[in-house]
């Protein structure tokens, strides 16, 4: 006799999310305690809830923040003298650990994955004369990102870079294209984390420096703090004195001060050509352009060593009696 055929045996299927990834189900999970679910339980309850979130999203800031360093920020001024930090870079690879923030998907389309990318492109522009025309090139990406601390998801984050926009460390198309996925993973970051623009009180809260900070617009031109980053060592200090000085002998005029720094760092060019000197000492990042602008000075035909020792008191300002 032939053995009985079994029947069949049922197998449970798993919950839909058994096999989602652990950060699929914290998603889910924050969209089954939104407010409408919260509400219809008990409004006690929703106020609880969102003010435990408050204070979990606080603290999480506050420990991202610590963990970086004050040259993982640079600080912006407004006109009105308010202050306030953007997370650079270096600063938004440590934060995304301890946030736990994930970001993938990069690509050359709003919507198509399967283009890697970057995309580039090129346009026409007219310079300032609205005659001459010159190619710019035009790289830009796409990204999603994920932060498993929150649960919170963002698609289709967008970032683009302009070769008619220089910045140190950016001069060819090959720069850029380099430099895409550093700037849309920081700004990424920026988002999920919360940390977009930091007033530079929080920062100063969680115990950094803000003063050592990289300055942004507010806090010089773009070609003092250029210069300002690649000073040799001790030439800040030489500069300043030489500020002084020179302040100290137009008597105390500002203008005039400018002025005459403006003179005394002018420089001939090989080709026989005057070039206008620098109208701040933070613009001396050299020691030999310091040197010079001292020699200046000091031979100077009206404020020079020789004017200073032929004027007596009653030649200086405020000596008029």
């Amino acid at each position: 006799m032939s053995s009985p055929i079994p029947a069949a045996v049922e197998v449970p299927v798993p919950p839909e999310d058994v096999e989602l990834e652990a950060e699929e189900r914290l998603a889910l999970r924050a969209r089954d305690q939104n407010i409408a679910n919260l509400a219809l339980t008990d409004i006690g309850k929703v106020k609880d809830y969102l003010e435990a979130l408050r204070q979990g999203l606080e603290i999480m800031q506050g420990v991202a923040i610590k963990s970086t360093t004050p040259y993982d920020w640079t600080r912006y001024k407004d006109r009105e003298g308010k202050v306030t930090c953007i997370l650079r870079d270096q600063g938004a690879t440590t934060i995304r650990k301890w946030l736990g923030i994930s970001i993938t998907g990069h690509r050359g389309h709003p919507t198509d994955l399967k283009e890697p990318g970057p995309k580039v492109s090129t346009e026409r522009v007219k310079q300032a004369d609205g005659k001459a025309e010159v190619v710019v090139t035009i790289v830009e990406m796409w990204a999603d990102g994920f932060c498993a601390r929150t649960g919170e998801r963002v698609e289709g984050i967008y970032s683009a870079i302009r070769s008619d926009q220089k910045f140190r460390g950016r001069e060819t198309p090959q720069d850029d294209k380099a430099s895409i996925r550093t700037y849309l993973d920081t700004k990424v970051t920026r988002i999920l984390s919360g940390l977009r623009k930091v007033p530079e009180d929080v920062l100063k809260g969680a115990g950094l420096e803000t003063e050592k900070c990289y300055g942004g617009s507010g806090f010089g031109t773009s070609a003092e703090r250029q210069a300002g980053a690649v000073a040799e060592e001790g030439v800040g200090e030489k500069a300043k004195a030489l500020g002084e000085e020179v302040l100290r002998r137009v008597g105390g005029d500002v203008s005039a001060a400018r002025q005459l720094l403006v003179e005394i760092t002018s420089w001939t060019n090989k080709e026989g050509m005057l070039v206008k000197g620098y109208d701040s000492v933070s613009k001396l990042t050299k020691g030999f352009q310091v040197e010079n602008a001292w020699k200046k000075l000091r031979a100077h035909k009206t404020f020079g060593d020789a004017a200073q020792r032929d004027s007596g008191p009653e030649d200086e300002p405020g000596a008029e009696g």
